[in-house]
């Protein structure tokens, strides 16, 4: 149903300051649950206003059974299509890891603490709508919101809710949800070429050196010092290169903004999260490099989190 922007800019005050969120899990109460007819229901409840005017009218018993039966029917169908989402606990909200390009899938996972079946129960935000689900007794489910792709970078999803429209459509409950902000990724570059002396990145992973191994060049970085430029190769072709040796970290691989080849940042930051998955696959220490930014080499799920995070931030604000 259609509803008149003044109307529909009312209603969305007044639901987002009792919208649920921040602390999980959280239990739905009836201050945060809303209902409205749906344009179904207005044409039912509309059509049981006729008939009740045509048994005044014309003075006729089963016209008055059949209106007050519909008048009923609408009554108890807005009572259970309220406490299909009253009680209704939200134990957490959080979307997948995406990348660019991707879609965003978001989840919610709740649960029925209740003994009574909860039906239809859906996801509804950015003028996308999840599939339904039922959450049996005393049970469990998982409710998903796939969302168009987005660009690199933080996204706030506005206008998120859970709906329910049983029983038989006439009515419409829902509650409202914080904003969910989500992280999106570069997209990863296809075929990137390994860092600059770390060539085993992209096949067997990179073997341990001692920090006085020399692994080759690698591009000038303002702040390096003059004993780390190799001169020879400056005398020949004009252009700074600097000396990488290896044993940062003990054996970790860095993984360098500069270093990273691309025409502009979006092109480096693909080949860095390139890199990133490739030495988290392969369990190799590594570390980041950006500008204004620095991660300290490690691995695992909270090493690859902060740094694919990282790179979907830049230029910043980082996180801490």
């Amino acid at each position: 149903m259609k509803v008149p922007r003044p109307i529909a800019d009312w209603i969305e005050r007044g639901t987002a300051k009792r919208a649920v969120g921040g602390n999980w899990p959280s239990r739905l109460n009836r201050s945060q649950v809303f209902i409205l007819p749906s344009r179904f229901g207005l044409l039912a409840g509309a059509a049981s206003i006729v008939m009740l005017l045509v048994a005044l009218n014309y003075q006729n018993s089963a016209v008055f059974l059949l209106a007050f039966l519909l008048g009923a029917l609408l009554l108890v169908a807005m009572v259970s299509c309220h406490q299909h989402l009253n009680g209704l606990e939200i134990l957490h909200v959080h979307a997948d890891r995406v990348f660019a390009g991707e879609p965003i899938r978001l989840q919610v996972d709740v649960r029925n603490p209740s003994r009574r079946a909860r039906s239809g129960l859906a996801c509804h935000g950015s003028g996308a709508i999840g599939p339904a689900v039922r959450v049996a007794v005393e049970g469990g489910a998982r409710l998903e919101l796939a969302l168009p792709p987005r660009r690199r970078g933080r996204h706030p999803i506005r206008r998120l809710s859970l709906d329910s429209r049983e029983p038989f459509g006439v009515f419409r409950a829902w509650s409202r949800l914080a904003p969910v902000h989500c992280i999106v990724y570069p997209r990863p570059a296809m075929n990137a070429l390994p860092p600059p002396g770390h060539a085993g990145l992209a096949t067997r992973g990179i073997a341990p050196h001692q920090p006085e191994d020399f692994l080759g060049l690698a591009r000038y970085r303002p702040g390096d010092r003059p004993g780390q430029i190799e001169w020879r190769h400056y005398a020949r072709g004009g252009t700074l290169e600097r000396k990488h040796f290896g044993g940062a970290g003990g054996g970790a691989a860095w993984l360098d903004f500069v270093d990273a080849p691309g025409t502009d940042a979006e092109a480096r930051l693909s080949v860095l999260c390139a890199w990133v998955l490739q030495a988290e696959r392969e369990t190799v220490h590594w570390g980041l490099r950006l500008p204004g930014y620095l991660l300290a080499p490690g691995r695992g799920s909270q090493q690859l989190e902060r740094g694919l995070t990282a790179l979907a931030l830049y230029p910043g604000p980082y996180p801490a």
